[in-house]
């Protein structure tokens, strides 16, 4: 019948469906049974995709020059204009203390940012213009990267001074050792230190005139009792000249560093006076060559000192030291003059006429008077008293040598006469 047809039917079915179901089998499809049986499959040929499209993108923009170029070989003169480079320089030395041979012929460094490289370079040459040299932008690269090597020539002083000025402050190692640096000491190095740091940190074209004129005093520091006595005091008045210009273009800005620079001129000057006078006290015992007038040659000086103190200063306590030194200088020349007289003196006992003298004892005492009046001077320290400017131990110095020089004419015997 066709019910029990319908039901044979049935079974049948029931009984495929039943074997299509046997153990470790999937009515999933194969391909989609796979997918989601290794998703790390999967996961892995997309990651290898990407790599593949990022290589080739990578390799098109280097091949037209979209990237920058990571490792570069620089060996020409000018500083590279990237961002971070890493300098090799040969050393001037061979560092025996390093191991590795390289470490020994070369020195190596890091920029990491060259901003204050840069800014370095920019003040330099507001300064110097011109005249900042390839070697001297070397010279702040390697200031900058705390290296010892240079470059610039070490007779141009004054570049170098600048250079590591400017650069110390830039680099954090050398900064300490700018700011400690105490603008009220007598040198001319630590006056101009201050002034080349706050033109570092605020540089401008307005304030280049200003700092250029003050760096020009760089030079007194090197005026010494060595040189040429009328050079010395040329030297010294265009000092002052350059003082009173500095003074009257900026005063509002460099008033107070004017009387400082003033103050150490005066103070230079009376360090070279006492070397001059000294050096002419030591011809008492030791004569040698022509004495030049000291005091003569340097009038000019201290009468131009004197008017400009009254010019910078405002009252009559700060224009002391002026003061002193116009005073203590009038006492120097009546010294001076009583030394010329023992000059004198000692002339005519050295004279070739006293040769054939019988009787000596009278030249014997003049000799030790003499080494008495060179043994008087440097026991009271004349080279001291004269720098010091102290009125009352010059008039005492005075006093002793115009005593000698009386002692000594009584015991000089005349000159003999060659005609008798």
């Amino acid at each position: 019948s066709p019910s029990k047809k319908n039901k044979g039917e049935e079974r049948r079915g029931r009984k495929k469906a039943k074997n299509g179901r046997k153990k470790g089998k999937s009515s999933i499809p194969a391909k989609k049974r796979e997918a989601q049986s290794l998703p790390h499959m999967r996961n892995a040929h997309h990651k290898e995709e990407q790599r593949d499209a990022a290589k080739k993108e990578l390799e098109v923009e280097l091949a037209g020059g979209g990237l920058p170029t990571y490792l570069e070989f620089v060996d020409e003169k000018e500083i590279p204009d990237t961002a971070q480079f890493v300098v090799i320089v040969p050393r001037q030395e061979a560092l025996e203390t390093e191991r590795n041979e390289f470490d020994q012929l070369y020195a190596v460094a890091f920029v990491r940012n060259r901003t204050n490289l840069d800014l370095s370079i920019h003040v330099a040459s507001l300064i110097l213009e011109e005249d900042l040299t390839w070697e001297g932008r070397i010279d702040l690269l390697m200031i900058n990267t705390c290296l010892a090597e240079r470059r610039l020539h070490k007779f141009l002083l004054l570049e170098r001074f600048l250079l590591d000025t400017i650069g110390a402050h830039l680099c954090v190692e050398g900064r300490k050792r700018v700011e400690t640096a105490s603008d009220e000491a007598k040198s001319m190095h630590l006056l101009l230190v201050p002034v080349i740091t706050a033109f570092t940190q605020a540089p401008s074209e307005a304030a280049r005139s200003r700092i250029q004129l003050q760096i020009a005093f760089f030079d007194l520091q090197f005026i010494g009792e060595e040189e040429d006595m009328a050079r010395a005091a040329h030297r010294l008045e265009r000092a002052l000249t350059q003082i009173y210009l500095l003074f009257s273009l900026f005063n509002l800005d460099a008033a107070e560093w004017s009387r400082k620079v003033f103050l150490y001129v005066l103070d230079l000057f009376s360090t070279i006076l006492a070397a001059y006078i000294m050096k002419k006290s030591s011809f008492i015992t030791n004569p040698s060559g022509e004495e030049s007038q000291i005091c003569q040659t340097f009038e000019q000086f201290v009468k131009r000192a004197k008017e400009l103190s009254m010019e910078i200063f405002e009252n009559g306590q700060d224009r002391a030291n002026a003061d002193k030194l116009v005073f203590s200088f009038s006492i120097v020349e009546i010294l001076e003059e009583e030394i010329d007289a023992l000059l004198d003196l000692v002339r005519s006992l050295n004279d070739e006429r006293r040769d054939m003298t019988m009787h000596r004892a009278p030249l014997d005492e003049c000799e030790l008077v003499l080494k008495e009046v060179a043994t008087y001077l440097d026991d009271n320290c004349l080279a001291s008293v004269v720098e010091s400017g102290s009125l009352e131990a010059l008039r005492s110095i005075v006093q002793a040598v115009v005593a000698f020089t009386k002692k000594l004419e009584k015991l000089l015997p005349p000159l003999p006469d060659l005609n008798e």
